[in-house]
């Protein structure tokens, strides 16, 4: 599938014209600040935008390899990844030690990060895990340099999207129901 990117200016004006809205001022003089309107219509887009990236294929999504610019915290006894601000996803991590790219469990159970404490069920360099919670991937095993990491980030400077995502979108009428 193909996907498109569009400038806010671009996203906002096919946005405008998917929910029927017109898009002419009465003076057909384009207003130097943003209409109440456009302000709904942005946060519309935004919390639309927010649940593409998190949902869709991220061979449909904008992903970034962020391998050479991460940032490790944490203590000695546990290897911590900061991910940058606005990261929707991590798609792919590798360290230099493992064989395979890790599983990625987003928001793990307490129980779950307590099993890679035994040695008899924590994860190996042939199956690795990360625990991706807010903005932080805890790899397990975590020895190694950073290999891959791939991240989605929630970026509003352009948006890149499939070609049919914007189908489910209807017409501000659909939406208004007469009782």
């Amino acid at each position: 599938m193909k996907t498109i990117t569009l400038t806010p200016d671009q996203m906002l004006a096919r946005w405008r014209a998917i929910r029927l809205l017109d898009t002419s001022d009465a003076s057909g003089l384009i207003a130097e600040q943003p209409s109440a309107i456009d302000l709904i219509l942005k946060a519309e887009i935004d919390a639309w935008y927010r649940n593409y990236l998190m949902t869709a294929p991220a061979s449909l999504c904008p992903v970034a390899d962020i391998s050479a610019t991460v940032m490790r915290g944490g203590s000695t006894v546990q290897y911590e990844l900061i991910l940058p601000v606005n990261t929707i996803r991590v798609c792919r991590l590798r360290l230099s030690s493992w064989h395979r790219d890790a599983a990625i469990i987003v928001d793990p159970a307490p129980d779950r990060k307590a099993l890679q404490t035994s040695p008899f069920t924590a994860a190996g360099v042939h199956n690795p895990i990360a625990f991706h919670e807010g903005l932080s991937l805890y790899p397990y095993p975590g020895r190694g340099d950073v290999e891959t990491l791939e991240v989605i980030i929630h970026d509003t400077s352009s948006y890149t999207f499939a070609e049919g995502a914007l189908a489910d979108v209807k017409p501000i009428s659909d939406l208004i129901t007469l009782s």
